[in-house]
């Protein structure tokens, strides 16, 4: 957090919470709520928001706070602009008690203002930090949180760290065409006397083993001569190698940092290793080339080199680092998940160094499936299939076989023949052995008479028949219609069918592993969304530019069972499948919720001791008393199966909580609660069936149903009951499974839970190596409860970290293993080619692997960022030096990182001693004849940059052999980050790109908008928004009646590192309504902007516009730009306008 402040990262934070409070004044000065002249902007401020009023306090008013916390004003009421909770709140109060976030129902207490200044907002922070505790000793149920707010005036210039700037060099024969009638260009770099002393240090002098310097310093009567030997020094230094030296120069380069490293430390080997690449243009080539002593080295390490099979690449804790995410923003973005999860377990008595071993080198194992095999026989499985007519789709029916409507359905089906691979299982709850029976016999018709034979065996089964004579005598007639559909006349004997055999609903359809139930859906959707998905799919192969029917049945079933993203690779990855029934109890995919473990052990529990730990909860929220005693009893009889099972077991601990809810019986959950707490295991299928016939429930009935259930009086204990409160705050009150920190809910149970479900539960890892981790922790003597919090601050963690890496969201497993070769590469590196850093603690937090090539642009780059990782947070770092064979010069730039103001300690404390001083980039340089320079700012990718002062400077065209104290010789430059740019895709619900919707980042109030926050879709999908730190509302513009449903929330804007991942919107069909938002795109998009019309000339003679486009960079192409501009304004009458690329113009 220290190093993320020292970048000025809160800068964006406050900005954005600065946007919700603007958000907030519209709304409430709108609704004659606030007075924008009594309380200015800059004034601090705080809304009070209780059930039964909405009042202003401003300015001295906020010291009355503490008077109106427990009075009820006047009744009034009031719209927010700004969202009511936000990751931006700085939370002094919030009640463990409070459930619903944006309830009508709680006192909520928002202050604002402005931390700059300190005398107002003392005054702010005291009246509402005495509210909380009056709050918080009354155990009323409030919030109470502070947000940044506007300034007065102008808020002061945030300095941004985490950049880098890099001087390109040109040619001498640009620098002669640059002079424009100045000094010639040599001879500003003729020396007569002794003023070449006052320049920078040279390093042509060291590559001689010469200080000049220091020798003038001793013998001030040679200056003159010296100044002339430093002149020859330099000369040589100028003079590029001959071709043969140029070939093993990065092996010389590799052999020199080794030295470095083997005579002082690695780190120093590192930090000259970036020195060499940062000032290679100004001599280093000949410096290194010089001396025949190295060349047998040189020879020996690039054999070496050549069995390094990996390019430069950057590994971070097993991430595979993308090129254009090797900057400190990105770095500590990814790694904040990491330092959170230690903090938090440390603070739970687990020891620092074990978590950092835990979580450092944790890697996801994919997210957890999302299809369901129902026997697919396209996966191997034996079914009753009917080839329809394609192989992309495969679509499975599990019906009842006594029930004619389900029949009816099959052979409507069969007749529609919709494009798909068909299969059928049957269930016969009243006759279990008719279901097997009957797929026999439709599977050996398939398999000697083909589909139609199976056909008519499925119609005269149900010929004239009802539900309750369906399946009587039913054995014989399958039998008998097999016999006389069999083509021959000896018909065998029906096997017993090895059917797969899995607890699904019926009647429901897997249709490419999704499952939909109930009949009405079926017979209405069905058909539809077969269609639906074999369009998709087409479509994404499309995008391949492959056919389906020119594929291997595996990829096309790998890519239907797979996740739905547009990437060849998961055509050949086999995905993973649920087995269980688990979309039909949960639709929302699980997520992780860590329990403290005291909370957990605080209510009833039962345990099985055997294996590994498995801690369970059941949160029974059912609103309906009847149906809180059904899903109660399912829960009991699904549990008393698993405990019933033999064989290697896990310990299992099962805990049952009933939230009190405002809709049922008050006395009805802690009754329950009670029960539950005093029911022994050998008594859940009793008690379930007890439970189960409760038609009217009520406290008594209930207490006494239990009592008779359990052979015992009931003992109703409040204080038990109110342990479960705590854990609400995390999981919510809805019917929810939590197992082992993974949240499954909200739960809707209709019957299909079984022990089978919780079997998958358990197994639905998270995390590759958890198994080796349980090992750690048993090793270290930590308590079951313990190790299931840590796993699920573990799995939390990585999931955060993942989600927090910049780039396409590429599957985890590949990127496991396109990491691990940067690993493997350092370890089977020859150790002349090594350099390790070893961590000043025990455990390091990052383990940092690199290949790199020594005079590569990564040279120039990683090693300050590398040096600043391990003294800042202690990183191990692995660097593998692989240089390459040369044919040309490898570097042609300079280069600096911006240097971060280092503290006396690095935690947060000593940024009381911060000036808030940031030096930025400072490149000193020895003047350099025939080297013309050109600035570049190397910035995260998300910066929308600009330079706004050079001091005159043209930075194109930088004279590198100005002397000190001459014109040109210092140059001044200040960037500007204008916004930050945000890129998404968007697809409509087929899954195709809505290309042409415009979308736009709108304010949460008002229609100022910076440009560039509206964004047309292109046909592949793509997106592209830019705009300054806050939080916004995506705004859709259409002619169609279409609807954004994702994404659902607030966009935020609020890391300097960019967004971080590509914003998925999905649009789908919607009616017409009015856009609240016509007035923003109607305003951005003025008549000038529509038309795209010119201005001047004579539209007698003409009324075309002429659209011409520039990219002009540097002073001198502006001078040549402006002629052109007056020349075609002069030779034509007709309209112009002129396109100018704005990052490109100068400062000026």
């Amino acid at each position: 957090l220290s190093l993320r402040a020292r970048h000025a990262f809160a800068s964006a934070v406050v900005e954005a919470a600065r946007g919700m409070e603007r958000a907030d004044r519209a709304a409430l000065e709108e609704q004659n709520l606030l007075n924008p002249q009594s309380c200015a902007i800059g004034e601090p401020w705080i809304l009070l928001q209780s059930p039964k009023s909405f009042r202003v306090l401003c300015g001295e008013e906020v010291a009355k706070l503490a008077d109106l916390v427990f009075q009820d004003g006047e009744p009034a009421s009031g719209q927010r602009g700004a969202p009511r909770q936000s990751g931006l709140d700085h939370v002094l109060y919030d009640s463990p008690e409070l459930q619903n976030d944006t309830a009508d129902s709680v006192l909520e207490i928002c202050g604002y203002a402005d931390l700059g200044d300190p005398k107002s907002a003392s005054k702010l922070l005291h009246a509402i930090w005495k509210a909380a505790d009056l709050l918080q000793a009354s155990g009323k149920v409030a919030r109470v949180i502070f947000r940044h707010a506007t300034p007065a005036g102008s808020p002061p210039r945030a300095l941004l760290g985490g950049f880098g700037l890099e001087l390109m060099t040109r040619s001498a024969d640009e620098v002669a065409k640059s002079t424009d009638n100045d000094t010639e260009a040599g001879e500003s770099s003729t020396v007569s006397d002794s003023s070449c002393l006052n320049e920078v240090a040279d390093p042509a002098e060291s590559f001689h083993g010469i200080d000049i310097s220091k020798i003038a310093k001793n013998f001030p009567s040679g200056s003159s001569a010296l100044c002339q030997l430093r002149s020859d020094l330099v000369a040589e230094a100028e003079t590029p190698p001959l071709p043969w030296e140029l070939t093993r120069l990065g092996a010389r380069a590799a052999w020199r940092a080794k030295q470095m490293a083997e005579n002082s430390d690695a780190l120093q080997g590192l930090r000259s290793m970036g020195e060499v690449a940062q000032d290679y243009p100004s001599g280093w080539a000949r410096a290194l080339s010089a001396g025949d002593a190295n060349a047998a080295h040189a020879r020996e390490l690039m054999a070496f080199a050549e069995d390094i099979k990996v390019s430069d690449s950057l590994q971070v804790n097993g991430w595979k680092v993308p090129l254009k995410q090797r900057g400190i923003l990105p770095l500590l973005r990814a790694s904040l998940p990491l330092f959170r999860a230690v903090e938090l377990l440390a603070s739970s008595g687990l020891s620092q160094s074990l978590a950092l071993e835990l979580l450092r080198d944790a890697q996801a194992g994919g997210k957890p499936p999302s299809k369901v095999d129902t026997g697919d026989p396209r996966l191997g499985h034996e079914a009753v299939a009917f080839d329809l007519g394609g192989k992309v789709v495969g679509a499975g029916l599990l019906m009842n076989l006594c029930n004619l409507k389900h029949l009816k359905f099959i052979q409507k089906v069969l007749k529609n023949r919709p494009p798909a691979v068909l299969w059928l299982r049957f269930d016969s709850p009243s006759h279990p052995a008719l279901a097997p029976l009957m797929e026999s016999a439709l599977k050996e018709l398939i398999s000697k008479g083909g589909s139609e034979a199976a056909k008519k065996m499925l119609k005269r089964f149900s010929a004239k028949r009802t539900d309750k004579d369906l399946c009587d005598d039913a054995v014989d007639r399958i039998q008998q219609a097999f016999r006389e559909l069999w083509p021959s006349k000896d018909a065998p004997k029906l096997p017993s069918s090895g059917s797969f055999r899995l607890p699904f609903p019926v009647p429901s359809a897997s249709i490419n592993g999704r499952i939909l139930s109930g009949l009405d859906l079926l017979e209405r959707t069905l058909e539809q969304e077969i269609q639906r998905e074999m369009e998709m799919i087409s479509f994404s192969f499309m995008q391949f530019r492959r056919r389906a029917d020119q594929l291997p049945l595996q990829q096309i079933t790998n890519f239907a069972y797979g996740p739905k993203q547009l990437h060849p690779m998961f055509l050949q990855m086999e995905p993973k499948l649920l087995t269980a029934w688990y979309p039909g109890i949960s639709a929302v995919s699980p997520r992780h919720v860590p329990l403290r473990p005291e909370h957990l052990a605080a209510l009833p529990r039962w345990m099985l001791p055997a294996g590994p730990p498995v801690l369970y909860l059941v949160l029974l929220g059912a609103k309906d008393p009847v149906k809180l005693m059904q899903d109660t009893a399912e829960i009991l009889r699904a549990f008393h199966d698993l405990w019933s099972l033999t064989g290697e077991q896990p310990t299992r601990y099962l805990h049952l909580a009933v939230p009190e809810c405002s809709n049922t019986a008050t006395a009805v959950p802690s009754v329950l609660h009670a029960c539950l707490g005093q029911a022994k295991t050998t008594a859940f299928k009793g008690l379930a069936e007890a439970l189960a016939s409760l038609t009217d429930v009520t406290s008594e009935k209930l207490e006494a149903t239990c009592s008779e259930a359990l052979g015992e009086s009931m003992n109703v204990d409040v204080k038990s009951y109110e342990a479960v409160k705590p854990i609400l705050k995390d999981t919510g009150a809805d019917t929810a499974l939590w197992v082992n920190g993974r949240l499954y809910g909200p739960l809707e149970l209709d019957g299909s839970l079984n022990f089978a479900i919780l079997q998958h539960a358990e197994q639905l890892g998270d995390v590759e190596d958890a198994d080796e981790a349980l090992q750690k922790l048993k090793d270290a003597n930590v308590s079951d409860y313990m190790i299931a919090y840590v796993l699920a601050v573990r799995a939390r963690a990585v999931a955060e970290g993942f989600a927090a890496r910049s780039g396409e969201a590429e599957d985890e497993a590949e990127q496991t293993q396109d990491a691990r070769k940067t690993e493997s590469a350092y370890y089977s590196a020859d150790p002349s080619l090594q350099l390790h850093v070893a961590p000043k603690g025990d455990v390091a937090p990052l383990r940092i692997f690199s290949v790199m090539d020594p005079l590569g642009q990564a040279a120039q780059r990683l090693p300050a960022l590398l040096q600043l990782l391990h003294e800042e947070l202690d990183a191990e770092i692995f660097l593998a030096l692989r240089p390459q064979r040369l044919a040309e010069s490898p570097l042609t730039g300079y280069f600096r990182t911006a240097p971060v103001p280092k503290m006396s300690s690095p935690g947060l404390s000593a940024l009381a001693t911060w000036d808030g001083h940031l030096p930025g980039v400072r490149i000193e340089l020895p003047p350099r004849r025939g080297q013309l320079l050109s600035a570049q700012l190397n910035a995260p990718d998300a910066w929308l940059c600009s330079a706004v002062d050079s001091g005159g400077a043209d930075l194109d065209n930088i004279r590198a052999d100005a002397r000190r104290g001459s014109a040109g010789a210092q140059v001044r430059v200040r960037y500007v980050v204008e916004a930050l740019f945000l890129e998404g895709f968007a697809e409509d619900g087929m899954g195709r790109p809505a290309t042409g919707r415009q979308l736009a980042l709108a304010p949460l109030r008002g229609t100022e908008s910076a440009a560039g926050s509206d964004s047309v879709v292109v046909k592949s999908g793509y997106f592209q928004l830019r705009q300054t730190p806050g939080v916004f509302q995506l705004a859709l513009q259409t002619q169609k009646a279409e609807k954004l449903v994702k994404p659902k929330g607030l966009v935020h804007l609020t890391d300097l590192a960019g967004r971080g991942s590509l914003l998925e919107t999905l649009l789908m069909p919607g009616e017409r309504q009015d856009d609240p938002y016509a007035k923003l795109f109607a305003t951005k998009n003025s008549d000038s902007i529509k038309t795209f019309g010119g201005a001047g000339g004579d539209r007698k003679k003409c009324k075309e516009t002429i659209h011409i486009f520039s990219v002009a960079s540097g002073l001198r192409y502006e001078r040549l730009l402006r002629i052109m501009m007056m020349s075609v304004r002069k030779h034509t009458k007709c309209p112009l306008r002129f396109w100018l690329v704005e990052n490109f113009l100068s400062a000026s």
